[in-house]
């Protein structure tokens, strides 16, 4: 998307990264990483790949997204598959199978925060306001909810773990 469209849409998520914000996250990310970091210590060798890398990210933008710690494992399988490609780069049948189904339970919790607001990036999702490119004030629908939040995980998620692999 270009600008106007992309500097609108920009400035309703950024809402959800406000200082305060992270800075109230700081204690459980750290908590998540030492999940991950402390049984790995201990160890003669491992998979940091495997065992941190790809694993930490999704868990740390799954706590900004709002999803629930039980979900977090499948919703990073639908995100992780729904990035795979066939040979051609096309979207293959499981890869549409896996957006759907984290669109789908996306959209459950965008319902969800409507009527129970929370401290997470799909309630700013869920409640925000913005004025659209043809001048009128509106919320975002939960499909636009649904494919911002996809593109938060597999942009956020991909990216971070390939870094810290790297």
């Amino acid at each position: 998307m270009d600008p106007p469209g992309h500097t609108r849409l920009r400035n309703v998520i950024s809402r959800g990264f406000t200082p305060r914000r992270m800075a109230a996250l700081e204690d459980q990310i750290r908590g998540l990483a030492k999940e991950y970091l402390e049984p790995l210590a201990t160890r003669a060798d491992f998979d940091f790949e495997q065992e941190f890398a790809v694993k930490f990210p999704m868990d740390v933008i799954s706590v900004l997204l709002g999803i629930p710690k039980e979900d977090r494992d499948e919703y990073r399988h639908w995100v992780d598959k729904g990035l795979e490609r066939d040979p051609d780069g096309g979207l293959d049948a499981e890869a549409m199978v896996n957006l759907g189904s984290s669109r789908e339970y996306v959209s459950k919790l965008v319902a969800e925060r409507r009527k129970s607001p929370r401290e997470d990036l799909i309630t700013v999702l869920a409640e925000a306001e913005f004025e659209d490119i043809d001048g009128n004030t509106r919320q975002l629908t939960d499909e636009e909810c649904g494919a911002f939040t996809t593109l938060l995980a597999a942009a956020g998620a991909e990216t971070t773990a390939k870094l810290l692999g790297h």
